[in-house]
């Protein structure tokens, strides 16, 4: 089959491009063990959460990306640059990070300038009385620490990419005493009213786990949601990722998955409530390579073993 590698596309702007282009700025946090006791330990969230960071690092000063986590010895090897940055992703160093980047997003916007602003989670997720809820690595965040945040941030735009269990119900809780879904029809009207300007990328669409695989190093979700973004996703070539490129892309990335029960099911919305708004704008990048080949990915080798937030399956 015909598979396009993770790799960006090489674009180069021009100072007065540059200058034009918004600011883009960034919080991951990426929790291998949440706070719940008995939770099972995830694998590769720290990957996930390093990969994020080096993947905005290229579209944004390197002081306006934050990555919360805790590298593991594996991790740590792979990205060893990273571990004098890092600091744990408690809710003590969120509540920081969103302080320090809402002073340096309202001075760019002071000068004029647009930004885009990028939440991106890795981790568990759960549901308790029909509200969603990330796990840090001392307490819950739910839909009001994440709405407040954003709130707080007041980018131009911005973008929540959530990896986790049951992060539909994060920013679309569900009502109390009985398992009746949202639909996306529902969910959109709500978050249009409640934050227009923010647009979200989930990992399901319902009440669902997500899936680490090992041949990868990485959830399996954002994996596939990387590879879009670094240009896989850019059908026409615009240099420009929409949501619904890359919802597309995902969605076709996943049919390789021979188990239907590991396949991501993406749900993605844009700001505005448009499929056609801008995720990413890779014209920002200075430089990058474009690599085509032929390849078969190996989803469903005997060593590729998934793991499921609630253990291995």
């Amino acid at each position: 089959m015909r598979f396009l590698l993770p790799l960006l596309v090489m674009l180069t702007l021009s100072t007065s491009a540059a200058a034009e282009a918004p600011a883009v700025f960034a919080l991951v946090v990426a929790n291998n063990q949440g706070f719940a006791p008995g939770r099972a330990v995830l694998q590769y969230a720290d990957d996930d959460g390093a990969k994020y960071h080096e993947f905005f690092s290229m579209l944004a000063e390197p002081e306006d990306v934050v990555l919360l986590t805790g590298l593991d010895a594996d991790t740590r090897r792979l990205f060893p640059a990273l571990e004098p940055q890092v600091r744990a992703p408690s809710s003590e160093n969120v509540a920081a990070a969103a302080r320090s980047l809402a002073t340096r997003i309202a001075e760019v916007k002071r000068a004029g300038r647009e930004v885009d602003f990028y939440f991106v989670f890795a981790g568990h997720g759960d549901v308790d009385q029909g509200r969603g809820f990330l796990e840090l690595s001392d307490r819950a965040f739910d839909a009001d620490d994440l709405q407040a945040l954003l709130r707080q941030v007041d980018a131009t735009r911005a973008h929540v990419i959530l990896d986790s269990c049951n992060s539909f119900f994060v920013v679309s809780p569900r009502k109390a005493g009985g398992r009746r879904y949202a639909t996306p029809e529902d969910m959109t009207r709500s978050l249009a009213q409640r934050l227009p300007a923010v647009g979200v990328l989930l990992s399901t669409s319902a009440e669902a786990e997500v899936y680490e695989w090992s041949e990868l190093q990485s959830g399996v979700f954002s994996h596939v949601v990387r590879s879009g973004l670094m240009g896989a996703a850019d059908a026409d070539g615009d240099g420009r990722i929409t949501y619904a490129e890359l919802e597309a892309f995902a969605n076709i990335a996943a049919r390789e998955i021979p188990n239907p029960l590991f396949r991501p099911r993406l749900f993605a919305l844009g700001p505005g409530r448009s499929p056609q708004a801008t995720l990413v704008d890779l014209r920002a990048v200075r430089s990058a390579v474009t690599l085509k080949v032929d390849a078969v990915p190996r989803f469903g080798s005997r060593c590729a073993m998934p793991r499921a937030c609630g253990g291995w399956t």
